[in-house]
C-alpha cells in the first residue's frame, strides 16, 4: 500500500478489530513513510495501552507532545496511559490483598483447628476426671458396705457375747 491515508484506515479497522498487533505493524508502516503524522503516533500509543506495554506507550506519548504541543489530545492520551497502569497496579494490590486474604483464612482454619484440639483435650480431661469420680464413687460405695459389713459383724459379735453370757448364766 503506497497511500498513508489508505494505511492508516487499515491501522483503524485492525485496531476496531482488536488485532492490536495487525494494527501496529500497518501504522508502523505509515509512520516510517510520514514521520511528522501525529494521529499515527496517537494511535500507535493507543495500542501500546491495549498491548499493555507501557513504555512504549509513554515513548509514543512524549513524541505526540514534541509532535503537537498544543494538540488536547495529548491529555486523553496521558489519561489513558495513566488509567490502564493504575489498572495494573490495582490488580496488583488486589492479587496481594487476595493472598492475603487466604492466609488469614488458613490462619483462622488453624486458629479453629488449635481451639477445637483444646476442645477435645477439655474433654479428655472431663471423661478422665469423670472415670475418677466414678471409681471414687465406686470406692466410696464399697466402704459404705464395707462399713455395713462392720457394723453388722460388731453388732454379730455383741450378739454372740450377749449370748454367750446368757448361757453363763443358765
Amino acid at each position: 500500500m503506497k497511500n498513508i491515508n489508505l494505511l492508516i484506515k487499515a491501522g483503524d479497522i485492525y485496531f476496531k478489530l482488536k488485532r492490536f498487533e495487525d494494527a501496529k505493524e500497518i501504522l508502523q508502516m505509515a509512520y516510517d513513510r510520514t514521520p511528522i503524522g501525529r494521529m499515527i503516533i496517537y494511535r500507535l500509543a493507543e495500542i501500546a495501552v491495549k498491548t499493555k506495554n507501557f513504555e512504549e506507550a509513554e515513548s509514543y506519548y512524549n513524541e505526540f507532545v514534541e509532535i503537537a504541543p498544543h494538540d488536547n489530545l495529548k491529555y486523553v492520551l496521558r489519561y489513558k496511559i495513566s488509567k490502564a497502569q493504575v489498572t495494573k497496579k490495582r490488580r496488583q494490590e488486589l492479587q496481594k490483598v487476595q493472598v492475603t486474604k487466604k492466609r488469614r483464612q488458613e490462619l483462622q482454619k488453624a486458629q479453629v483447628t488449635k481451639k477445637r484440639r483444646q476442645e477435645l483435650q477439655e474433654i479428655q480431661v472431663t471423661k478422665k476426671r469423670r472415670q475418677e469420680l466414678q471409681k471414687a464413687q465406686v470406692t466410696k460405695k464399697r466402704c459404705q458396705r464395707l462399713q455395713k459389713i462392720q457394723a453388722m459383724a460388731e453388732k454379730f459379735q455383741e450378739l454372740q457375747k450377749d449370748q454367750m453370757m446368757i448361757n453363763k448364766k443358765i
